[in-house]
């Protein structure tokens, strides 16, 4: 489960920590917290599209986050799609699209070698 967050001092913190030079794009942030809390997508471009209060989005960019890009080759900052969050008449927006790139490339990765390490379990206790 994913949470959209909003804290300017935490993300700045990021920075710091993994010595990027750029300021934050936006304090705004996705956090993922499925079994732990890591920030996975930093929002960029952000902005407000409203008609009334029932009906309006929050649309932006979404960038790998430092925490998350060390995991594929540091492209931090790297713009992996758009983001959408919507009411109303707008709840359309939020539809989820295409896993982007380097997360599939990384699943399929994943589903090999888990694969080939049940294949040599297999093959270990049939020698055995």
């Amino acid at each position: 489960m994913s949470a959209l967050q909003y804290n300017p001092a935490n993300r700045a913190l990021a920075w710091e920590d993994y010595g990027l030079t750029s300021s934050p794009p936006s304090g705004w942030y996705l956090q993922n917290n499925v079994s732990f809390s890591v920030v996975v997508y930093d929002l960029a471009g952000l902005s407000v599209v409203a008609d009334d209060v029932n009906n309006w989005k929050l649309i932006g960019n979404l960038l790998l986050s430092p925490e998350n890009a060390g995991l594929l080759q540091n492209t931090a900052q790297l713009d992996v799609g758009n983001f959408c969050l919507g009411t109303g008449s707008y709840s359309h927006c939020g539809q989820i699209s295409a896993v982007p790139l380097p997360a599939t490339v990384w699943l399929f990765i994943s589903g090999l070698s888990g694969l080939g390490l049940i294949r040599a379990k297999v093959r270990k206790n049939h020698v055995a």
